[in-house]
């Protein structure tokens, strides 16, 4: 629950446009991956441990986002994508 509530509030400071919150989103996907891989290790809820769909779907979700979010961080520090530019004066 605590992992919902900070990528909520990572939401909400993200719409806000004069601040640039990409870098706290790489703590978040990192901690939905820990919690992916230490689940694994428990028991994780899948259908064969007794979970219904949605709750399999969702835990597999957390960990395709959280990996998605990296790949997308990185693209962006690595200059290859842009989110929200300073400027509009493309030379296009």
């Amino acid at each position: 629950m605590g992992c919902v509530r900070s990528s909520g509030a990572f939401v909400l400071v993200g719409l806000v446009p004069s601040v640039r919150p990409w870098t706290w989103g790489t703590g978040i996907a990192g901690a939905a991956i820990l919690i992916y891989l230490v689940g694994i290790a428990g028991t994780a809820p899948y259908v064969w441990n007794g979970a219904s769909i949605p709750q399999a779907a969702i835990w597999n979700l957390m960990l395709f986002a959280s990996l998605a979010y990296l790949v997308l961080y990185a693209a962006q520090r690595y200059g290859m994508i842009v989110a929200a530019p300073d400027n509009q004066n493309f030379m296009d």
